[in-house]
């Protein structure tokens, strides 16, 4: 998958997807490890969820939720993109924008923006949108 096209599905996503969770570790080079888990309860003898772990560093770990959460955005953008110095969210009515910024004598000037439903699917595609800018 592209990253011009993980950006259109962030853009067009209502709310948290776990799926894009999943391709926005891919398209960062990171091994996923899909697998339904079964788990029990008192109430329901087998509730069918879905484990979601990526591969670091040679250990299997818990995916962050980005969609959901600002955090683990910003997280990202910390650990992905050191050189962004500058990020915002910002509501007005009818649209949420978000935007990674960079501002360097040195290595130069860029922003990137991304629109999306939620604060934290804003500041991702802003993400993505930089993270495309420093492809070939």
């Amino acid at each position: 998958m592209t990253l011009s096209t993980l950006i259109d599905r962030v853009r067009a996503a209502s709310g948290p997807d776990r799926e894009i969770d999943a391709d926005v570790y891919e398209a960062l080079g990171y091994q996923v490890k899909r697998r339904p888990v079964r788990h029990s309860s008192v109430h329901k003898s087998h509730a069918t969820s879905v484990s979601w772990r990526y591969l670091d560093s040679g250990r299997w770990l818990a995916m962050e939720y980005f969609t959901a959460s600002l955090d683990a955005v910003v997280a990202l953008i910390e650990r992905e993109l050191p050189e962004a110095n500058c990020w915002g969210v910002e509501k007005e009515p009818g649209y949420i924008e978000a935007f990674v910024s960079r501002n360097n004598v040195e290595s130069g000037h860029w922003m990137r923006l991304g629109n999306a439903a939620t604060p934290a699917l804003s500041l991702l595609a802003a993400f993505l949108s930089a993270k495309q800018s420093e492809q070939p």
